[in-house]
């Protein structure tokens, strides 16, 4: 789903692509009530992604890039663009994992055929979102460089921290025979974390500061 430039990317591909993620959300088990059902699963979960990939980063704002776009609603399937709060609903219910498990193979299918990966460790704030304590979400993402492709993504716990997250991540890359190598900022210049990345044969490259960085 992610663009590579500036170019618009061809209907019919983008179909292609539309449709295979389609599938995939298919995978994930529906736990609403069937009787209060009007929309299908996996069709509100491609939405959500194709409106996040769009930039839209709140419910309200995916659902009026649905609404303008007859077109993609159709191809959903949908007989009507959903509402907000649908969306919202929807959300909050389905299963965290299992939506993580479904990207990352997107991420995957996306970069096929494609070797000596850089992949860059980093945290975000997500913008429209917001946990039990009020903060906006943190999460850490596994970005590639060269397509902005973004191979994994996890939410930073309550108590926990972004760099604990990350060396996870960046362990688990490493692990694969694709990623060349790992970079980071100064928050993850860790010694923990580079063993870990060097366990798997990759290389990193981590961002220090001017003062002496401080290794856990």
């Amino acid at each position: 789903m992610a663009s590579t430039g500036p170019a618009a990317v061809p209907l019919a591909e983008f179909d292609i692509e539309l449709n295979r993620v389609r599938r995939l959300f298919a995978r994930i088990n529906d736990h609403r009530d069937p009787r209060g059902v009007r929309h299908k699963l996996e069709a509100l979960l491609t939405l959500i992604t194709v409106g996040l990939a769009a930039g839209k980063s709140s419910f309200a704002q995916i659902a009026a890039f649905g609404k303008r776009r007859p077109k993609l609603i159709k191809a959903l399937g949908f007989r009507y663009a959903p509402s907000h709060t649908t969306i919202w609903r929807t959300a909050c219910k389905v299963d965290p994992a299992a939506v993580r498990a479904v990207l990352q193979e997107i991420g995957r299918a996306t970069l096929a055929g494609m070797y000596d990966l850089a992949m860059a460790i980093d945290g975000k704030r997500m913008r429209g979102s917001e946990s039990e304590s009020g903060k906006q979400t943190e999460i850490v993402m596994a970005t590639e460089h060269t397509t902005g492709v973004i191979l994994d993504a996890d939410v930073v716990p309550k108590g926990g921290s972004e760099l604990v997250v990350g060396r996870r991540m960046a362990k688990a890359l490493a692990a694969g025979s694709r990623v060349a190598v790992i970079t980071g900022d100064a928050l993850h210049t860790d010694r923990n974390t580079a063993r870990a990345i060097r366990k798997g044969r990759t290389d990193y490259v981590f961002k220090l500061k001017t003062e002496p960085p401080i290794f856990a």
